[in-house]
């Protein structure tokens, strides 16, 4: 049971950070240089800067 926990917390955090990966390919309110610069710091950061582009872009385009 205990080698389930690592998955379940690993499986959202996957989910959102392809969530935004996603997002930030649709997103057509930034340029495109702004897009590879949030690209890059996505791969690096992986879910930290997922969840910088969600605070930054995703959540001010859908408040």
């Amino acid at each position: 049971m205990i080698q389930f926990i690592p998955l379940i917390i690993s499986l959202p955090l996957l989910g959102f950070w392809l969530w935004m990966i996603i997002d930030l390919g649709n997103n057509d309110y930034i340029s495109r240089e702004a897009k590879n610069n949030w690209f890059v710091m996505l791969v690096l950061l992986n879910v930290f800067g997922a969840i910088w582009y969600y605070l930054v872009e995703y959540r001010n385009r859908h408040l």
